[in-house]
């Protein structure tokens, strides 16, 4: 699990990181897609972290976390 998360982090860095590569647009709506982007990608990451941390045997913490990460990354899409 934990080599998911690792693996996950590494990517959605990559991802950050190209996303800061792009040009930006002129038109404003357009110029957040990356900023966006990027919190979707932390969002996912939180995502399968906090379900390790769930898997560990702490679903007080683990739980909400996760739920309240999949909204937020929802919410960026």
């Amino acid at each position: 699990m934990y080599i998911q998360v690792g693996v996950l982090a590494i990517v959605a860095m990559i991802g950050i990181s190209f996303t800061f590569a792009l040009p930006q647009p002129r038109h404003q709506l357009k110029a957040k897609s990356a900023s966006y982007a990027r919190w979707f990608l932390v969002a996912s990451w939180l995502v399968v972290c906090c379900q390790a941390v769930s898997h560990v045997g702490y679903l007080q913490i683990g739980l909400p976390s996760v739920y309240a990460s999949a909204l937020t990354g929802a919410y960026m899409l």
